[in-house]
């Protein structure tokens, strides 16, 4: 049997260069045909600004182009002809394909990088304890409290002049901890190694597109100036240094800070200064706005003594991403069993670093908190803004922050600890000192109601009530009660029965003094049933 093929004849094969041309000019018309239509919508109805409208436009006009590519037939695939079956070959050109695919996503990622989302890693501490720069983990060999000291001289110094880290203090027992010392004496203890910071992954347009940014967000931004520090601004390798911070002040707004206290000046109260309206039509000005001489210092002190200022309240997430421990009960000092810092009447401890008390007293039985250092001849002490991430500690000497120095008395606190009910009877009140002031919560353990109450002088007044799940024989809850920005906190559990916005309360009422007091700031927080 005799096969025969017929192959149909090939036309003279065209030059590639008229398809190819017209590929890219009809890729080059869709691109700026995208781009032409989402720079005009973006800028006109969503009214962004036209350097944002342009580079988000940019973006989406590639992806539109990376779509409709896959619609357009390529210049660089020849037709295939008739051909009999065992001669069809499918044509490849992988090597190509490879190239097309690494090129595209390489421009895709640095078009991401450049104008939507960027990736950072927290060099210095200067946001803890919120965000951590740089870091040792330690674990104290006294009390096993876990805490991070931050080693950014060490690892990254900003001079240039790296200082290995050799000694920290705890937080939580004050232990002072020598790296060297510590792991020849005990040998169960290692000095660690470092790790490096946070990592935050920043969206660019996320305020273009969302909303704005708001207050007490934390936002990233490259310091303005161009070369010394401080006169025009921080740089590294002539590249101007990004920071992260929270954002406190918005456009023409005056800000206030009084006893560690934020305050804020709406702008229709505030002060106007013609500094922005004439760095509109000047470059240069605008770019030295944010230097100290257009800050305009102190001249809204009248209107602080007036009472328009507002003080800024941090939302729960806040408080707690911001809060520094003061002591754990959880983690005791195993070389200081003689200092104790809860003592109260009725109260016994428990094998878990707990306290326990039967109730059914016809009194309330006082749990109450001491702030009691290593030094037991200093006695009771104030509550301070210590924090263990400062007390890093080089050869040459103490880091001249340790402790943040001149300590500041901690007026706002938070109290939290784990509540088991035995019996759903009778009053739990958790209770912080401030100044003249002190502030409970009440707990109705048969209903789980509680009421936020404000003492002074022999007087209190209610300031609230809400309902809590407080009320259930058996379980355990998590509870936290804070006294921060002048206003009440309450957490059951995951549950804020108060809400987000809390109890807020007017000093003023009882001509509050902003220092502390001794009969009330030495016993700073206290648990009673």
């Amino acid at each position: 049997m005799h096969q025969v093929a017929v192959n149909a004849s090939e036309p003279a094969e065209a030059s590639p260069v008229v398809p190819i041309l017209k590929s890219i000019a009809l890729h080059v018309a869709i691109f700026l045909a995208a781009f032409l239509v989402l720079a005009a919508g973006l800028h006109f109805l969503a009214g962004y600004r036209v350097q944002s409208a342009a580079a988000m436009a940019a973006i989406l006009a590639g992806v539109v182009v990376a779509v409709a590519r896959l619609f357009i037939p390529s210049p660089f695939v020849k037709p295939r002809t008739a051909i009999a079956p065992q001669q069809q070959q499918v044509p490849t050109d992988s090597i190509r394909e490879v190239i097309e695919t690494v090129v595209f996503v390489v421009v895709l990622v640095l078009l991401l990088k450049s104008f939507v989302a960027e990736a950072f890693v927290i060099p210095t501490g200067s946001m803890a304890e919120t965000l951590y720069g740089y870091q040792k983990v330690i674990t104290c060999p006294k009390c096993s409290y876990v805490f991070p000291v931050n080693v950014s001289q060490e690892v990254d110094p900003s001079d240039n002049f790296p200082a290995p880290i050799v000694a920290c203090t705890c937080p939580n027992c004050r232990y002072d901890i020598n790296f060297a010392e510590e792991a020849r004496s005990n040998r169960s203890w290692d000095n660690p190694g470092w790790g490096s910071g946070d990592r935050v992954l920043v969206g660019k347009y996320f305020y273009e597109l969302v909303d704005r940014p708001e207050r007490l967000e934390v936002v990233v931004f490259k310091y303005p100036g161009e070369s010394s520090w401080p006169a025009t601004g921080p740089q590294k390798g002539h590249v101007p240094l990004n920071y992260i911070k929270r954002l406190i002040g918005k456009q023409r707004e005056t800000i206030g800070i009084w006893h560690g206290k934020i305050y804020v000046l709406s702008p229709e109260l505030s002060p106007h200064y013609d500094d922005y309206e004439r760095a509109q039509h000047d470059p240069e000005l605008m770019a030295r706005l944010w230097q100290v001489q257009y800050q305009h210092v102190n001249e809204a002190r009248d209107k602080f003594k007036e009472g328009k200022f507002t003080i800024v309240r941090k939302p729960p997430d806040t408080m707690l991403a911001m809060a520094r421990v003061v002591y754990d009960n959880d983690h005791p000092a195993t070389d200081l069993p003689g200092i104790k810092r809860w003592e109260g009447k009725g109260w016994e401890p428990d094998n878990a670093n707990g306290f326990v008390n039967p109730g059914g007293a016809a009194e309330m039985n006082w749990l109450r908190y001491s702030h009691l250092l290593r030094d037991s001849r200093m006695g009771k002490t104030l509550i301070t803004d210590f924090t263990g991430y400062n007390t890093f500690q080089t050869k040459e000497g103490p880091n001249p922050h340790r402790g943040s120095p001149p300590q500041n008395w901690g007026s706002d606190l938070l109290l939290e600890c784990e509540v088991a009910l035995d019996k759903p009877e009778g009053q739990f009140v958790l209770q912080l000192s401030k100044s003249h002031d002190r502030f409970e919560a009440r707990w109705n353990l048969a209903t789980g109601d509680c009421d936020l109450y404000q003492l002074h002088g022999g007087k209190e007044e209610k300031l609230g009530t809400a309902k809590t799940a407080l009320n259930v024989k058996g379980r355990t809850y998590k509870v936290r009660f804070a006294d921060v920005d002048e206003k009440l906190t309450v957490w059951v559990d995951n549950a804020l029965p108060f809400g987000e916005d809390g109890v807020s309360y007017s000093p003023e009422k009882f001509n509050f003094a902003s220092g502390p007091t001794v009969e009330n700031d030495l016993e700073p927080a206290s648990v009673g049933v």
